[in-house]
């Protein structure tokens, strides 16, 4: 018999950018981007999997940082629009097993769990297309030139829209000052905390 999941009460809409952000860190900034191995004596005491998967962890993070950077020198009025990476951990199952892979997300919204169950959320509400869209033009302007964008600037068919749990996704764990006064309190949970009829929300 299957376990049915129960559907936590808010969930948080946006967009998975892991490879589009690696293409436009790597071919639009130039950025090598290499797995980074673990300590020695964290590899001598975990297997080769979880070695593995911490790898991949570190270098997702170092995706985050560099995209902190290159937002640093966007003009103040994008800087409010451009949201640092969050995370959250996706499960992939395989014949034999399964794994755990870290994933970089723009959240864009957040929702109630009937809006999820009532199937409102089976594709991106055009409130969360705006701010991806708005994001995918702030990023784009810190490519060098028209070439950068072409080949490497964010299309939001190469994003992947997604709802997960709010307490599922993780901010960066510290924000500068000026990131503070930009990005908090999470612009995605404003809205939600303000309305009532959280259905209707989705209009």
């Amino acid at each position: 018999m299957s376990r049915t999941v129960p559907v936590p009460p808010v969930l948080c809409t946006g967009f998975d950018i892991t490879e589009a952000l690696w293409r436009y860190l790597e071919v639009g900034h130039d950025i090598p981007l290499v797995v980074a191995d673990p300590p020695a004596d964290e590899e001598d005491r975990i297997d080769e999997v979880i070695a593995a998967l911490d790898r991949e962890t570190i270098l997702m993070m170092s995706f985050r940082q560099h995209f902190g950077l290159i937002r640093r020198t966007a003009p103040a009025e994008d800087r409010k629009l451009l949201e640092i990476p969050y995370v959250f951990q996706k499960q992939l199952r395989y014949p034999e097993d399964s794994k755990w892979y870290t994933r970089l997300f723009i959240p864009t919204g957040a929702y109630s769990g009937e809006c999820y169950t009532s199937g409102a959320l089976a594709t991106p509400p055009q409130r969360d297309l705006k701010v991806i869209q708005n994001w995918i033009e702030c990023a784009n302007r810190l490519l060098p030139d028209d070439e950068a964008r072409e080949r490497a600037g964010f299309k939001l068919e190469d994003l992947q829209f997604t709802v997960r749990s709010v307490r599922g996704v993780t901010r960066p764990p510290y924000y500068h000052k000026s990131e503070r006064e930009e990005l908090l309190p999470p612009r995605h949970l404003q809205r939600i905390l303000k309305v009532a009829d959280l259905p209707a929300a989705l209009a």
